[in-house]
């Protein structure tokens, strides 16, 4: 399912790890990719061929990843961080929230909805980091700018700064993987921190102040609530009228929104998110002590007679065949949180 490394300190020192890990499953990728929320769909046969080189620490995270085959993802960006993305090699048919890749410039997004599709041998560097962090480090009006970048998902930038950030944060992984005393060392992962944050600070500075930006609709507030409502929902028992709650909009205007989102419904991503846990519950589980209607029904999933089907529509299997494999192991996410005792920043 997957094959990797990753090496951390121990917890009396900086908080980092830095590894390698490949992926050919989709439900083990959607555990790699957290903080991601995602749910992953290959389209086309075969293995995805995912690989990535990672450092993380709980303020930032950077990594490499690439992919052998074209898939989708949608669900939601990481909670409380800011997404940058330098395209390394752009294959036709990569999109971005429904748009074509732009030829120049970096890919960004706030927290909220994701819907993105890589054709295959995509390849990119990318940064995470934690919104209050940023904010402390950024003068407030190039702040500002920049978080209306993200918005918008397009960040303006010249060819040399894309590829300045990416070769960056590529040797930057590089050593962490090689040196242990990177991960093992407050001052080094500091450094990079600083180093992050900085190049981040330059790239707000010449952001072209665009006037007042333009407040939310009433759809799109609504859309920002329910799904930050859906993230800490229980999968299995979230129903559409909870949804329309948290967001303060009514059923109609829900499902525009997250048909303009995700191309879905609420009631069909809601389901899908039900089915992707099915399998991961189902890749995880023991043959011998586990059913598979009884990891269908735990999931909120209760029309038994037509969930082999379904599932096989979904995951190119029955799941019968995923329950027979060995379970797996998570693998290492590309999430890092801090030690009781410590806090970020």
């Amino acid at each position: 399912m997957f094959r990797g490394r990753t090496v951390s300190n121990d917890a009396n020192h900086s908080p980092a790890a830095a590894g390698t890990v490949l992926v050919d499953d989709p439900s083990v990728l959607e555990r790699q990719m957290a903080p991601w929320e995602v749910l992953c769909r290959p389209l086309s046969a075969g293995p995805l061929g995912y690989r990535t080189e990672f450092l993380k620490n709980p303020g930032f995270v950077i990594y490499r990843a690439g992919f052998d085959a074209a898939t989708r993802f949608q669900g939601l960006t990481p909670p409380n961080m800011m997404a940058i993305s330098a395209p390394v090699c752009l294959p036709e048919g990569t999109t971005f929230w429904g748009q074509h890749a732009p030829v120049s410039g970096f890919v960004g997004s706030d927290p909220g909805a994701l819907d993105v599709t890589f054709a295959a041998g995509y390849e990119h560097a990318l940064a995470l980091v934690d919104m209050d962090l940023l904010r402390r480090n950024v003068p407030e009006g190039p702040f500002g700018r920049l978080v209306h970048a993200l918005a918008r998902h397009r960040i303006p930038a010249s060819l040399a700064c894309v590829r300045g950030l990416a070769q960056w944060i590529a040797a930057t992984v590089a050593s962490a993987r090689s040196y242990p005393e990177v991960t093992r060392e407050a001052a080094a992962t500091d450094a990079i921190g600083q180093d992050l944050l900085g190049r981040l600070a330059g790239l707000a500075e010449g952001l072209s102040p665009l006037g007042r930006p333009a407040s939310l609709t009433a759809r799109e507030r609504g859309l920002r609530r329910a799904l930050e409502f859906l993230r800490y929902a229980e999968t299995g028992t979230v129903s559409v009228p909870d949804l329309c709650r948290a967001a303060c909009v009514s059923p109609r205007t829900l499902q525009y929104a997250f048909q303009e989102a995700f191309g879905l419904t609420p009631q069909n991503l809601i389901r899908r998110r039900r089915f992707h846990a099915a399998r991961w519950a189902l890749l995880c589980a023991d043959p011998a002590r586990t059913t598979i209607a009884r990891v269908a029904a735990e999931n909120g999933i209760y029309q038994l007679g037509r969930f082999a089907g379904e599932y096989a529509h979904l995951f190119g299997e029955r799941p019968s065949v995923t329950l027979a494999r060995a379970p797996v192991d998570p693998p290492p996410s590309l999430t890092l949180r801090l030690p009781p005792s410590r806090r970020a920043g």
